[in-house]
């Protein structure tokens, strides 16, 4: 609130900010405030820019409309800054200079009198040039608390004074508009009610519903509904945002950053050429928390319905050139005729010689009599508005609310409180909107207004359907339009830019059975090209020409004439496209416009099923193949929507209509559907969409969101269900030290959840296929456990026994947490997944992200994480079209050449016969290389040009060639399928087993041996990502289901310095917070059907652990197999030149001694 008094002057200015408000905005103020905000009052950015100008020019300041939108946002706050910065030559000479921060004397005594007088009725107050109006009502009385609530009450009693009486001159100024005024309550001046997040915030589409009356119903007069961004305008909202929650506000980061990274290269473009070239579409939307989405996408190429942006990102185009392109992009025949016609020449001046046969043409489409052309939707528009004044010589012209005629000066208007015109944008003079009448679309009281002035129109323009509102079809309105117009000589014009060649031969006028005098065209007809139309009865056309007239007689034009010209109009390339887009409407019929129609229809329906079982609060209207979706409430962030559904591929623009086009094939309307469902579910997941319902909502949101396993995740399943979880289950261990807040630690769990989608996944199996979803908003819980005085076994016990309890997928998360509560200051955290969601490296970045976020929580401080720009959909959608594309086909093709031939099963001896079926019980044999021979492998590594993970590689392969005795072998390697950058901080379940093929030579060396070794490996590295599922049901489709296929032993290797970074878990560096030490956890279980080499090194130190089949080894002969392990690596490093047959007999000579 201002502190300033009210005075003569203020009053002055409130009175003429009120005159500039009604003539600018032509809202009724009558409801409003002095602490409205002019958002609230449902003025937009582009109203305030008017108001900014209309005050510098009239009153001497100088006002951004920035600043009206952040710190003058009221009409107090705004008198109160213009009586501080006004020169007094903006004001009448008999006003005071500008009030001091001390109440006029005059003032002061009006002020007393009324605090004395409240207790007897106000008299009514006269005005010889108004009549009576209502009285003042009496100053509302300050309690004696209130005055000595702030210890002395005498100012701030005069300011709440001065407030009311400001309240009292704004009822004063309203009852100047229009006689008496209800009178004040004596409580508090009347002011508008907080509507919560302002309609300006969410943009247009975004903002609430179409229109705030029922079709067909008046308004009544009594109410003006907020004012709304006009037509395609930049829509920017300079406001700060609130705060969001932790995780929306994560969310949002990672969005952004993987978005950005998605379209790198618009965003330069657009960052590079800004600063010169002005762009509307670079700024629309424009929302602070969302400003480093705002750009458009830069397009390469084009073909079709399809889009491929600077990035090589391919998009379903939705907008199809905001409806111009309906034969789909590059149209062969089209491109034809229109490179064709430039090699013969584009002349200018010259007639073009299509242009009497294109003019013919649309005659017939139309049943109009004669044809003109011009440039744009916006000339046609023009043209038939000036043949109307031309012929009827009268100058008024009838145009609806909410419909779109083009950008020209005359229809760039709105309708005021009785129903005066102003501009609808800035720049707009008013004395260009005065010849407009707006009345309401599909109103009887519009058509009583008709009915009384129809001889005072020149036209009557109407949008039959309304891009706006395309649900609305006024069959009857229309039809008593026509007569109306009939009668009284009044030119009926129909805007069919957007309906004309899209609807069906006919367009609108054929919908509806109405002939119009006038009509304008163009979008579609061009092509793709620009162009426009306008054609109607020869009445009215004559006015272009004269008239038809002959060769050869004394005919002559005799239609008064009036001027409509332009360079470029019947341009040879143009009426070269327009004609070959003729010719395929011609030769498609009925027909072409059923199947895209339909196609439309299909949209509209699968959408509005979904929005509507979901709760979504979105709506989906339509009219032969073009379609909106709009929200029906105010949803603050609802813009998200549309940059998800880019992000998805698909080409949108928020605020505009969708444009279905001749080239979008089922497939195409298919990812549109499911673009759509797959960002409502994300916005719903993450708390930026309110979603309503029951429990039809949430099994449609389901429903809509189940995608298949990928293979990696599909190993998981044995015998078709969910596997045991010896084999299924990972863990991880922390001990806590120090006073934890395990609220905080429970918060923080959350978040990490919501943050990864992989850990909110559910899997059911649905229709005989293995299917999962993200939840949305899932309970996270800590489980927590009393282990006062357990013992170490004791605890490895309780975890042991958690481990083995079944994931229910379908009803629980794949993560479970428990915390073991030693005491106050000792707590033991396990966490334990399903392998369905996650593997090794996701716990590492897991383990660094937790700790973190815990502290953050605990501390109430904010923590940023790097950004996340895939989500594990994200990947598997990438998986997916990668294996249907080129290269997935690449990698088989490899594949199918490396592993050609019959596959060597490896047959290792075992200690007890196998059993009936694949148990995956297990246990695991460690041990440690000497410091002495890790660094002689390190030595042997440089000198042979190998890493160490090809070294004891080459060296497992060979002890199992001698184990073996198979020359020819096949053994497996753990493999990250982390191939992308955007996988480094990915949780998910990627890795997977790549198939490595061994054989021996004879006389070979152990060198030359290794570098076949090599090769191989850098082969499998640059060839991964074919999953091994796959692989091996296309290789071996009859494999033995007791036994996995093709590999039974599998390598793999860690080294720890290449771990995600910060993913090192243990104490934090402040010794006040609680420290994180990570714990070794026991496995439980076997993987492989013989066993698993695993291989860690840190430096030069190598720990080896063997998590082999218990069904078939002893421990014992894991020992002893191990101790040739070693024996053979030393073999290896000390005579690298000897034969392999050498090497293995050396090595066997020296595990037995």
């Amino acid at each position: 609130m201002t502190k300033q008094p009210a005075s003569d002057r203020q009053t002055w200015i409130l009175d003429k900010l009120t005159s500039i408000l009604m003539a600018l905005s032509g809202l009724d103020l009558g409801q409003m405030g002095v602490q409205t905000s002019f958002l609230q009052a449902g003025l937009d950015s582009l109203f305030l820019i008017q108001l900014s100008t209309a005050i510098k020019q009239e009153l001497q300041v100088e006002i951004s409309f920035r600043q009206m939108i952040e710190q003058l946002e009221t009409f107090e706050s705004l008198v109160a800054y213009i009586d501080r910065h006004a020169p007094a030559t903006a004001f009448p000479t008999s006003l005071a200079p500008a009030s001091s921060p001390m109440v006029p004397e005059r003032l002061a005594e009006n002020v007393t009198a009324a605090s004395a007088t409240t207790s007897r009725p106000p008299e009514p107050v006269a005005d010889p040039k108004r009549g009576t109006v209502a009285p003042l009502p009496p100053m509302p009385a300050r309690s004696a608390e209130s005055q000595g609530a702030t210890g002395g009450g005498g100012l701030e009693s005069i300011i709440s004074q001065q407030l009311h009486l400001m309240s009292v001159q704004l009822q004063m100024l309203q009852s100047r508009r229009g006689g008496a005024v209800a009178p004040v309550p004596q409580a508090a001046p009347v002011v508008i009610p907080k509507q919560g997040p302002s309609p300006s915030d969410a943009g247009v589409s975004s903002s609430g519903p179409a229109d705030s009356h029922a079709h067909g119903q008046d308004r009544g007069g009594e109410t003006t509904p907020p004012m709304k961004p006009f037509g395609a305008i930049a829509r920017i909202n300079t406001e700060k945002s609130e705060e969001l929650p932790p995780a929306q506000q994560q969310w949002l980061v990672d969005f952004i950053a993987a978005y950005n990274q998605r379209t790198a290269k618009s965003k330069a473009y657009t960052r590079e050429h800004h600063a010169y070239m002005a762009d509307p579409r670079v700024v629309t939307g424009f929302k602070r928390k969302l400003k480093e989405l705002v750009y458009p996408i830069v397009a390469e190429r084009s073909s079709g319905c399809h889009i491929w942006d600077l990035d090589g990102n391919e998009y379903v185009d939705a907008l199809n050139g905001f409806g111009s392109n309906f034969f789909g992009y590059a149209h062969p025949k089209i491109t034809q005729a229109v490179v064709d016609q430039l090699w013969k020449g584009a002349e200018i001046g010259p007639q073009c010689r299509l242009s009497g046969e294109i003019a013919k043409m649309i005659g017939a489409f139309t049943g109009m009599e004669r044809v003109g052309f011009c440039n744009t939707g916006s000339e046609a528009s023009l043209a038939a508005m000036r043949m109307a004044r031309t012929v009827t010589g009268r100058r008024l012209i009838v145009t609806f609310t909410d419909s779109y005629h083009g950008v020209f000066d005359e229809v760039l208007v709105r309708g005021a409180k009785g129903r005066r015109p102003v501009p609808a944008v800035p720049g707009v003079m008013p004395s260009s909107v005065e010849n407009i009448l707006v009345l309401e679309y599909d109103s009887e009281e519009s058509l009583q207004i008709l009915r009384a002035r129809g001889r005072e129109l020149a036209a009557v323009m109407v949008e039959p359907i309304q891009t706006r509102r395309p649900e609305l079809r006024p069959h009857a309105f229309l039809k008593e339009v026509r007569r109306i117009t009939e009668e009284s000589g009044t030119a009926l014009i129909f805007d069919e830019v957007v309906t004309g060649f899209r609807m069906g031969p006919g367009g609108a006028q054929a919908y509806f059975g109405i002939r119009a005098d006038l009509a304008a065209y163009g979008k579609v007809l061009g092509g793709g090209m620009s162009v426009g139309v306008v054609a109607g009865k020869a009445r009215f056309m004559d006015a272009l020409d004269g008239g038809f007239w002959q060769y050869g007689d004394d005919s002559a034009p005799e239609a008064a004439v009036t001027y409509f010209a332009g360079t470029f109009v019947r341009h040879p390339a143009t009426m070269a496209a327009c004609k070959a887009a003729l010719q395929i409407l011609q030769e498609g019929g009925q027909a072409l416009y059923d199947r895209v129609n339909g196609r439309t229809a299909r949209i509209v329906k699968e959408l509005s099923d979904c929005f509507k079982q979901v709760g979504a609060p979105l709506m989906v209207t339509s009219f032969a193949s073009v379609f909106r979706v709009t929200y029906t409430e105010t949803v603050p962030y609802g813009d998200l929507l549309f940059y998800l559904l880019r992000h998805e591929g698909v080409h949108i623009y928020d605020g505009f209509p969708c444009y279905l086009s001749l080239a979008h094939s089922d497939e195409d309307v298919d990812k549109i559907i499911a673009a759509f469902k797959k960002s409502v579910l994300m916005l719903k997941q993450v708390g930026f969409l309110p979603c309503r319902g029951g429990e039809a909502s949430q099994a449609a949101v389901q429903q809509a969101a189940w995608q298949p396993l990928s293979f990696v995740q599909k190993q998981y399943l044995v015998a078709d269900t969910i596997a045991e979880p010896a084999f299924v289950h990972e863990g991880s261990v922390f001990s806590l030290r120090g006073k934890l807040d395990e609220a905080a630690l429970e918060r923080a769990c959350r978040v990490l959840v919501l943050r990864h989608d992989a850990l909110r996944i559910a899997v059911e199996k649905r229709d005989g296929e293995w299917l999962q979803r993200v939840r949305s908003s899932p309970e996270v819980r800590v489980e927590i456990l009393d282990a006062q005085g357990f013992s170490n076994d004791e605890i490895r016990a309780r975890i042991k026994e958690c481990w083995l309890q079944v994931f229910d997928l379908a009803r629980e998360l794949p993560v479970r947490i428990y915390l073991f509560r030693h005491d106050a200051e000792h707590h033991t955290l396990f966490l334990l997944y399903h392998h369905i969601a996650i593997d090794g490296w996701s716990m590492a970045v897991i383990h660094a992200e937790l700790p973190r976020l815990y502290t953050a929580e605990a501390t109430g401080q904010k923590v940023t994480l790097p950004a996340l720009p895939w989500s594990f959909m994200d990947h598997l959608r990438w998986e997916r079209e990668m294996l249907n594309g080129s290269e997935g086909e690449r990698l088989w093709q490899y594949w199918q050449s490396e592993l050609s031939g019959e596959l060597p099963l490896l047959n290792l001896p075992t200690d007890f016969p196998r059993p009936a079926s694949f148990s995956h019980r297990g246990e695991k044999y460690s041990f440690h290389l000497s410091a002495e021979l890790g660094r002689r492998i390190h030595d042997a590594c440089q000198q042979q040009k190998v890493t160490p993970y090809m070294f004891t590689l080459a060296v497992l392969q060979l002890l199992l060639h001698r184990c073996s005795g198979q020359s020819d072998l096949l053994i497996g390697t753990m493999a990250l399928n982390r191939t992308r950058p955007e996988h480094r901080l990915l949780v998910g379940s990627l890795v997977d087993v790549s198939v490595l093929r061994s054989t021996l030579s004879s006389g070979e060396t152990f060198a030359a041996y290794l570098q076949r070794v090599r090769r191989s490996v850098l082969d499998m590295l640059s060839h991964a990502g074919y999953p091994y599922l796959l692989l091996a049901h296309r290789l071996q489709p009859d494999s033995n289901a007791n036994q996995p296929p093709m590999v039974q032993v599998v390598f793999n290797w860690e080294d720890g310095l290449e771990r995600p970074a910060g993913s090192a878990a243990g104490p934090s560096a402040d010794p006040t917070a609680v420290t994180w030490e990570r714990v070794k956890v026991p496995v439980i279980g076997s993987w492989e059907d013989f066993f698993l080499l695993y291989v860690e090194r840190c430096g030069e130190e190598y720990q080896i652990t063997v998590t082999y089949n218990t069904d078939l080894f002893a421990e014992r002969t894991i020992a002893r197999l191990m101790q040739d392990y070693q024996a053979l690596l030393r073999v290896a490093v000390d005579n690298p030149a000897g034969s392999v047959t050498e090497s293995l007999l050396a090595a066997e000579t020296a595990s037995s001694n």
